[in-house]
């Protein structure tokens, strides 16, 4: 993925219907390991970005926040939807607002190690660092605050990987690759949910740390 110079096609042209279905857009033809490999590099690679995004998003936040407030974190009450929507709500919307400024970015990246590379490990390392900022946090500004800047961190995982499919991965294989990703996302969410939710059991500020070992080694490994 980091290695691809080429820019991406406008894919609704009639002229790339001739393109020979095997020859991915960057004209590498990867042999049937090779497309093996794509498979497996971008599900895992889906597993790693998700995994530590659902254990933030479904129990490290709540839980931080219950804490925050001296509350147990057994018990579900009202006086924690509001801060909890405040902070998931900001966080949607400067998403939606980083995400293209990345995505651009990243096209327009020109580094000898690829476009990719620098964004998913600058990615993956400032998500890591972020994360052990909110799990010091003990105010509910830190808590946003940290939580906004998060947002762009994820997105230079996200974003790279996705444009890198259709960089990577011939037509004749990208269908196969995609839904490989996206059993990776979902494997990503279960792998989350239930690591997050051991990690509470050994205690509320190990999820943390989980959450950012997994991040350096999502933006590393894919």
């Amino acid at each position: 993925a980091a290695g691809v110079e080429a820019a991406v096609p406008d894919y609704s042209l009639s002229f790339l219907d001739m393109r020979d279905p095997m020859t991915a857009a960057d004209g590498t033809k990867p042999s049937r390991a090779g497309v093996l490999r794509l498979k497996w590099a971008f599900a895992l690679a889906a597993v790693l970005i998700t995994a530590p995004w659902t254990m933030l998003n479904l129990i490290a936040i709540p839980n931080h926040i219950a804490l925050l407030y001296g509350l147990n974190t057994e018990t579900v009450l009202a006086a924690l939807a509001t801060p909890l929507a405040v902070i998931i709500a900001l966080g949607a919307v400067l998403s939606i607002i980083v995400t293209p400024v990345i995505s651009t970015l990243s096209d327009h990246t020109r580094v000898i190690v690829g476009r990719r590379t620098p964004w998913l490990i600058g990615g993956g390392v400032f998500a890591a660092l972020v994360t052990l900022i909110l799990s010091a946090t003990d105010t509910l500004t830190g808590l946003i605050a940290g939580w906004l800047f998060i947002q762009p961190a994820y997105a230079m995982l996200t974003v790279p990987l996705s444009a890198a499919i259709a960089e990577r991965v011939p037509d004749k294989f990208r269908v196969d690759v995609e839904r490989w990703h996206a059993v990776g996302v979902l494997v990503g969410q279960a792998a989350g949910g239930v690591i997050g939710g051991m990690s509470i059991a050994f205690g509320a500020t190990d999820i943390f740390m989980c959450a950012a070992v997994l991040f350096v080694v999502s933006g590393i490994i894919p």
